[in-house]
């Protein structure tokens, strides 16, 4: 089934949605883990016994240094792995937007996406 130029606009609006909204979950993930990184870098040489605090969800929890390091250590885990997930989500979705641009012909005139279709000469902006 053929795209009007109107869906095809839609269509790549979407993918660009989407783009941006892996990347925003990229540089989230990309902040927590350097918090995770800082804190664990900052606590490691500290007495295993001294008093802490762990902001989990909206709530402060005391804790000993020694009962946060491993917590610390999974979650980064769990962050890289997830991180590396996003990234090959936005490759993936960059491929697709390449690949929907030049199937449509799509070019970017000053910030907006404008399309020439095979059928017609006009410009859709």
């Amino acid at each position: 089934k053929k795209m009007s130029e109107v869906q095809v606009l839609q269509k790549y609006q979407i993918l660009q949605n989407e783009y941006k909204n892996i990347a925003g979950k990229m540089s989230a993930l990309e902040g927590d883990l350097s918090e995770h990184q800082l804190v664990l870098n900052t606590i490691k040489d500290l007495d295993r016994e001294r008093t802490c605090y762990r902001l989990v969800g909206d709530v402060l929890v005391q804790r000993k240094v020694g009962e946060v390091i491993p917590a610390l250590q999974k979650n980064t885990v769990l962050l890289t792995k997830d991180l590396e997930k996003c990234k090959k989500l936005a490759q993936d979705k960059a491929k697709e937007l390449t690949d929907f641009k030049l199937k449509y012909k799509i070019k970017m005139k000053s910030g907006s996406a404008t399309q020439k279709t095979e059928n017609s000469r006009g410009v859709l902006a």
